[in-house]
């Protein structure tokens, strides 16, 4: 890129602990802070699909058999092995969500569950947390050498794959390969000059904080350019959206947020309910 500069915001120099380093020492580290609107922009005009900035939160379950444990892993567990896993999710701009593992998941679910894939009990389990994004890993091994089984549940798919290496590289390489192929399944390619009209009808909308909350969220996807309100009636909202996607894209997008669902009684792709 000739003019990357264009794209920059601001940049800074600073010292940052060296996480391949067994002892306490600092490394510098660059940081840059890029102009997105300038870059999404450049991405549309020559013809690349975006990421929208609105994405799904991801639900972790994690099973290990590692350093002589063998249990499940979640939200406040001082293991270095959730740190690995924050940190690849953090870098590649996926929200994540951990279990609790509270009284309630452990009844719920086993550390067997998870390691066979037992997905009937794994969306059970997953229900009280909203996610519409649920993943399992069950990692075997030592620091040095790991398998990761990992598996993603995607409303009715299921998508498998594996990776292997010492833990910091496997469990990289793993949430790699998951962002790649959800960025995949939800990239959007924006068409400026081929504007779609598509209506949606939304039940639930009670009160002026659910109308509220629709009505941001809608407006704070990229790729909605304009929404028209056509008449609000018996907690129903029915909406006529201008994007600048495929209408079916556009549709796995809203699937996958945890605003609205679709519902599934309706062949049109156009019935959705407001989530509490």
């Amino acid at each position: 890129v000739t003019d990357a500069d264009r794209y920059v915001d601001q940049y800074y120099y600073q010292q940052i602990p060296n996480p391949d380093s067994d002892v306490a020492e600092q490394q510098l580290a660059l940081t840059l802070e890029f102009n997105a609107e300038g870059i999404n922009n450049a991405l549309q005009r020559i013809g690349l699909p975006v990421w929208d900035k609105i994405r799904p939160e991801t639900l972790f379950w994690v099973a290990i058999e590692y350093a002589g444990k063998q249990q499940l892993i979640g939200e406040g567990d001082e293991d270095s092995l959730l740190f690995h896993i924050e940190q690849a999710a953090k870098k590649r701009g996926i929200p994540l969500l951990l279990p609790l593992m509270d009284l309630e998941d452990q009844t719920q679910l086993t550390f067997n569950d998870v390691a066979t894939g037992n997905n009937t009990a794994v969306k059970q389990a997953s229900e009280r947390y909203g996610s519409s994004v649920i993943v399992s890993a069950r990692l075997r091994g030592n620091e040095e050498s790991v398998e990761i089984s990992w598996q993603a549940l995607l409303g009715e798919e299921v998508e498998r794959w594996s990776s292997q290496g010492d833990v910091k590289t496997a469990i990289q390489n793993g949430v790699d390969e998951f962002a790649d192929r959800l960025g995949r399944r939800l990239n959007i390619s924006f068409s400026e000059s081929d504007n779609t009209e598509m209506e949606i009808h939304v039940s639930g909308i009670e009160d002026y904080d659910g109308y509220s909350r629709l009505m941001d969220y809608l407006g704070s996807l990229q790729v909605v350019s304009d929404i028209k309100v056509g008449s609000l009636g018996s907690e129903k909202l029915d909406l006529v959206l201008l994007i600048q996607a495929e209408p079916e894209k556009f549709r796995q997008l809203l699937a996958m947020g945890r605003v609205i669902e679709p519902d599934t009684t309706d062949d049109s792709g156009s019935q959705y309910r407001l989530l509490p």
